[in-house]
C-alpha cells in the first residue's frame, strides 16, 4: 500500500495556514492586531477569509449530501443508531490518538472526513461499515497530518484483525475518491488559534492561553456531537470562545471595554457576529455538551474505563465491542 500513501500525500492543500498549526499555536500570539506591523493584520484577515471560503465551498458538508440522504437530525431509529455509532467511534478515536501520542486535532480531521464520506453514500451504513470507514478516515488523517507514521497492519490490529490491511487500504482509496481527495479541512481549532490573535494587547499571555485551552476543550467535546456535523468550523470556534469569555473569564481579568473592542474588531474585520442566531444555538449546544461531559466524561483527559491504556491490541479489543454496546442500547 505504499503507492496509496504517495497519493494521499500529494493531495493539494487549500490556501490557508491551518495545516501547519499545532496545539501550541496560541503560544505564538504575542500581540493584538492593533500593535502588529503594517500588513500583519491584513494577512490574518486574509487567512481567515480563505479558511471560511474553504469551509463554505470545497468542504461544505451539504455539498456532499446525496439526494434523499438520511439526516442525522431526524428522529427515526436509523438516525439515532448512526448518531450513537458516530459518538462511540469518535470517543474511541480520541483514545487511539492519546495512546499513540498524536494531536487531538487529528480526531477533528478524521471525523470531518468520516461525515463527508458518509454523506456521499446517503448516510446509510451498517455497524461493520461504520467501523471500517472510521479506520480509513483515521488512517488518512494520520498519514497526512501527523509526523508519526501508522502502518496498515497497526490499523488492522486496532480492529482486532476484524479488517485486513487490504480492506482498510481499499476503504482509504474509496473514501478519498468520494471526497474528491479533499483531506485538509479547516477545523475549529484552526480558527480559534487565529481569532484569539485579535484580542487587545491588554490581555496577558497566560489569560490568552487559558482561553485557548478552555475553548479547545469545548471544541473537542463538540466533535462527537451530531449537531456540529453541519455547522461551519468557524461558527463552532467563535461560539466556544464566546462561552469561555462569558462563563469562565471574569470581568476583572478582561474588562468590558476590552471585550467590546474584541467583538467589534471581529465583526468588522472577519464578519463574526455574536448576535447571529446560529451562533446563539451553537453556544447553547456547547453548554449542553459540556454539562453532559461532567456526567459522562467520555472525551475528557480522564479516560473512560471502557477503554484500556495498555496497548494497541487492547484498544482494538474495544472496537468490535462498540457495535455490540450500541446495538444493546438501541435494541437493534
Amino acid at each position: 500500500m505504499q503507492s496509496n500513501g504517495s497519493k494521499c500525500l500529494s493531495v493539494s492543500q487549500p490556501p490557508s495556514p491551518h495545516n501547519s498549526m499545532s496545539d501550541q499555536g496560541l503560544a505564538r500570539t504575542t500581540a493584538a492586531t492593533s500593535s502588529s506591523p503594517p500588513g500583519k493584520a491584513e494577512i490574518l484577515i486574509q487567512n481567515i477569509a480563505a479558511m471560511k471560503l474553504s469551509e463554505n465551498s470545497s468542504y461544505s458538508y451539504s455539498s456532499y449530501l446525496k439526494e434523499g440522504a438520511l439526516q442525522l437530525s431526524m428522529g427515526c431509529d436509523d438516525s439515532k443508531q448512526l448518531s450513537l455509532w458516530r459518538e462511540k467511534l469518535c470517543s474511541w478515536t480520541y483514545d487511539v490518538v492519546d495512546h499513540f501520542k498524536l494531536s487531538r486535532r487529528t480526531v477533528a480531521v478524521s471525523m470531518n472526513i468520516f461525515d463527508r464520506f458518509l454523506a456521499t453514500i446517503g448516510n446509510q451504513c451498517d455497524g461493520n461499515q461504520a467501523l471500517l470507514i472510521s479506520l480509513g478516515t483515521l488512517y488518512i488523517s494520520i498519514k497526512i497530518h501527523e509526523r508519526k507514521r501508522m502502518k496498515l497492519w497497526t490499523m488492522s490490529d486496532l480492529s482486532r484483525n476484524q479488517f485486513s490491511p487490504k480492506e482498510i487500504g481499499d476503504m482509504e482509496l474509496h473514501i478519498l475518491h468520494n471526497i474528491r481527495w479533499l483531506a485538509h479541512p479547516p477545523v475549529p481549532l484552526d480558527f480559534i488559534s487565529v481569532i484569539l490573535k485579535f484580542l487587545p494587547m491588554s490581555v496577558a499571555m497566560p489569560v490568552r492561553y487559558q482561553i485557548f485551552e478552555l475553548a479547545r476543550y469545548l471544541i473537542e467535546l463538540s466533535v462527537c456531537d451530531k449537531y456540529f456535523v453541519d455547522l461551519q468550523s468557524s461558527s463552532a470556534a467563535f461560539a466556544a470562545i464566546l462561552n469561555v469569555l462569558e462563563d469562565h473569564i471574569s470581568y476583572e481579568t478582561i474588562p468590558k471595554t476590552a471585550r467590546d473592542s474584541f467583538f467589534v474588531n471581529l465583526y468588522f474585520s472577519l464578519q463574526f457576529d455574536k448576535g447571529d442566531p446560529k451562533i446563539k444555538v451553537a453556544r447553547c449546544r456547547l453548554r449542553c455538551v459540556l454539562s453532559a461531559s461532567r456526567i459522562y466524561p467520555h472525551n475528557s483527559d480522564t479516560k473512560s474505563s471502557f477503554f484500556s491504556k495498555s496497548g494497541a491490541k487492547d484498544l482494538g479489543a474495544a472496537l468490535p465491542e462498540l457495535l455490540r454496546n450500541v446495538k444493546n442500547a438501541t435494541g437493534a
